[in-house]
């Protein structure tokens, strides 16, 4: 009896210091956020569930956490609305998410000053009763009000209206886990007007060769995907053809 309770005590004990980890990794602050550059759909199949300090917000009356969520950053490269869709693997699985305009901002500053706040979507029901299901959200045309609290009152809703976004200006999202549900979700950026694409075609700065003449560093003008780049280096050539290209490897791809 003596020993089973030991052992329950220690597991115990280890679960509360799974769940009780900082955010710190990749991804999961905003000052190591993801970078967005399209359309394309973003698939968040590892959610890390951590802890992390409550964002600045004079809307909603309850605290907004940035515990368990995920972090993702981009440029505005033409004025217009933002749409973008959240959709959970699982429909019952409760995602919040806030919208920052961080323009000339430390990341960071989003934990201390609630100007930076543009949309808010903390919408959330109990779906073991049948309700409406918390998943999808986002903004979307159609939709109302930059603002969402937490609770399904009547006219509270999680879609938000499409934010008109500035050219040139920088943009957090935080997408928080509510529920921790490791199922993990799609984030698409569609129906708006604004472009978060850059625009210019991507091309190399300057390079310059290794010390042994079989390795030479490119630096682009901009991030590129990883899974972009073949193994073999296909994308590359030398001028004039005074060896092959036999391989490459991009730099923090992992």
């Amino acid at each position: 009896m003596f020993s089973k309770f030991i052992l329950f005590f220690i597991f115990y004990l280890t679960v509360a210091q799974t769940f009780a980890q900082t955010c710190d990794s990749l991804g999961q602050i905003p000052t190591a956020a993801f970078p967005v550059c399209g359309s394309s759909v973003f698939h968040q199949g590892t959610i890390v569930n951590c802890n992390g300090p409550d964002i600045a917000q004079r809307v909603c009356p309850q605290g907004v956490t940035s515990s368990s969520s995920s972090w993702y950053k981009f440029t505005c490269f033409q004025t217009g609305t933002l749409g973008f869709l959240l959709s959970g693997i699982s429909a019952s699985d409760d995602y919040d998410w806030a919208l920052f305009d961080v323009t000339g901002q430390s990341p960071t500053a989003i934990f201390s000053n609630s100007s930076l706040l543009v949309s808010l979507n903390i919408y959330g029901v109990d779906v073991t009763g049948g309700d409406f299901p918390n998943s999808p959200t986002g903004c979307k045309p159609g939709a109302s009000g930059n603002v969402h609290c937490a609770g399904s009152s009547p006219g509270n809703t999680p879609f938000n209206a499409m934010p008109t976004i500035i050219i040139g200006h920088n943009y957090l999202l935080m997408v928080t886990n509510y529920s921790q549900s490791t199922a993990g979700y799609d984030l698409t950026f569609t129906g708006g007007s604004a472009s978060i694409k850059d625009p210019n075609e991507p091309h190399m700065i300057n390079s310059r060769a290794a010390c042994d003449g079989t390795k030479a560093t490119i630096k682009l003008n901009q991030k590129l995907k990883c899974n972009s780049l073949t193994a073999n280096g296909s994308e590359f050539t030398i001028e004039p053809k005074l060896a092959n290209v036999i391989a490459a490897t991009g730099y923090g791809c992992g």
